[in-house]
């Protein structure tokens, strides 16, 4: 009788401590894949900052841009002249244009770089170790356009002079006045294991029936009224997050993969 009783107790006991051992498994299993949800998470809330503040970099320098060139419209006078640009100056203010040319080509060759300083500050500061990868690089988008001046003292010509880098013009949207910027940005950031990506871009805050909206700054092959001066008309530049392409994630991930 007692022979059969421990037997029947043991028979009980290598199944419960089989079913403990499994659930501590379970348990163990469960836990890591909170953690991994939890992290990635986490990364996907990083990449959107990154991207986010990025491209409000990018459209806050677009808007000091827009104004610093339109502030030259205050020295020179131009027009295009059978697909040159022409312009007329009085000599007293060439040093004025000159150094808001200087101030203007100076911003504009920084663009980059503080884009790619604003993204690796805020992936930093939320404890990212890896540097945050852009796909594609950013860029402002802008060409330089040259114009010749004629200079005047009063109303009698001095001297001429050729500026190659005058003002920009934009890339995006050529023959087009109402155009909407093309910058775009994935980023992708690594933080604990996992890997997160997020898009943001640009985009102008005008009506395309706004006779303002011009693209936030000149653009090519348009009618001749828009080439009258240095168009840029009240620039609005703003960034929104928009859904990441599925080869950009994948080629992002692949790259922060091995990092």
């Amino acid at each position: 009788m007692r022979g059969t009783l421990r037997s029947r107790k043991g028979q009980l006991l290598l199944p419960m401590l089989a079913l403990i051992f499994l659930f501590g498994l379970f348990l163990a299993g469960f836990l890591k894949w909170c953690q991994a949800v939890y992290w990635q998470m986490r990364t996907n809330m990083v990449a959107e900052a990154v991207a986010l503040s990025a491209g409000r970099a990018q459209a806050e320098m677009l808007n000091s841009l827009a104004i610093l060139q339109g502030l030259e419209n205050a020295f020179l006078q131009k027009v295009d002249l059978f697909g040159a640009d022409v312009a007329h100056m009085q000599v007293e203010l060439d040093k004025d244009f000159e150094t808001t040319n200087q101030v203007l080509r100076s911003a504009l060759r920084g663009f980059n770089g503080q884009t790619m300083a604003v993204a690796q500050a805020v992936a930093r500061a939320n404890g990212v170790k890896v540097p945050a990868i852009p796909s594609p690089k950013p860029d402002h988008h802008l060409e330089p356009q040259k114009v010749y001046v004629l200079y005047f003292a009063k109303l009698i010509p001095v001297w001429g002079a050729v500026y190659e880098k005058a003002y920009f013009l934009r890339k995006w949207s050529p023959g087009k006045a109402c155009a909407q910027p093309d910058h775009e940005v994935t980023w992708g950031v690594k933080k604990q294991g996992a890997v997160g990506t997020a898009t943001a871009r640009l985009w102008l805050d005008l009506t395309p029936e706004s006779v303002f909206d011009n693209g936030g700054f000149p653009g090519k092959d348009l009618p001749w009224v828009r080439q009258i001066g240095i168009q840029c008309f009240f620039p609005q530049f703003n960034a929104r997050l928009v859904p990441t392409s599925k080869e950009k994630d994948a080629a992002l991930r692949g790259l922060l993969a091995g990092l």
